[in-house]
């Protein structure tokens, strides 16, 4: 009864957020809750046309914590954020959707969300190696391949060596066909001085590469005895 009575006061002012509130209040003891969900969504959206972000906040907050599996939710929140130039919450926030996205295989989604974080902190190794595996794991390999490149790079730029190194160990696992990585990798050892590992990365580098001929003329000699 409570509730078709403030139902029928928000007919005539369907923004008024203690009516809202009471609403929301009751939808949950009820156990209403996706009923609950819309009427907290428009507490929300009132409170932010209102001008009180901070309640906005607030709202999205609570539905998080009553949906924990609604990265939507999480997106609206992170906006919120955003508009109050709170970017590290909202970046964090989007990582967290993004993780949420993964687990359940909606990996588009993911990709799109760390996409976003990257642009605003191109400079965030952790959420570029998170792109990046979801990248590898989806077939997509020449957006994998730059974002593994652009990672080596940063851990250059933060003197992690070994770091760098293992990103190029990567790309010659994963991207076997394109020498080119291995001739880098070569080329990265000899800056920074380790001339024993770029001798043995030039040797099977020279391997691969006689291999690849030696396939060619066999190739060449099978065309001609047909």
């Amino acid at each position: 009864e409570a509730i078709q009575l403030i139902e029928s006061a928000l007919q005539y002012e369907p923004d008024h957020l203690e009516c809202l509130e009471q609403l929301a209040g009751y939808l949950c003891e009820a156990n209403a809750l996706d009923r609950a969900r819309e009427v907290i969504r428009k507490k929300a959206v009132c409170a932010e046309e209102q001008g009180d972000l901070i309640l906005a906040e607030a709202e999205y907050g609570r539905l998080a914590g009553l949906f924990p599996q609604d990265g939507e939710i999480l997106e609206q929140l992170a906006r919120l954020y955003e508009i109050r130039e709170e970017s590290e919450n909202a970046n964090e926030i989007l990582r967290q959707a993004a993780e949420l996205y993964t687990r359940q295989d909606r990996i588009p989604k993911a990709v799109q969300v760390l996409e976003t974080v990257i642009r605003a902190r191109p400079e965030w190794v952790e959420v570029r190696r998170q792109l990046c595996e979801l990248l590898w794991a989806a077939g997509q390999l020449d957006e994998a391949i730059s974002q593994e490149q652009a990672i080596a790079s940063l851990h250059l730029q933060l003197n992690q060596s070994a770091l760098a190194i293992e990103c190029y160990q990567r790309l010659i696992t994963r991207d076997s066909q394109n020498l080119n990585h291995l001739h880098e990798l070569a080329q990265l050892q000899i800056q920074l001085g380790q001339k024993k590992e770029a001798l043995e990365s030039l040797l099977q580098l020279a391997e691969k590469y006689i291999s690849r001929e030696m396939l060619r003329r066999a190739q060449e000699i099978l065309k001609q005895a047909l």
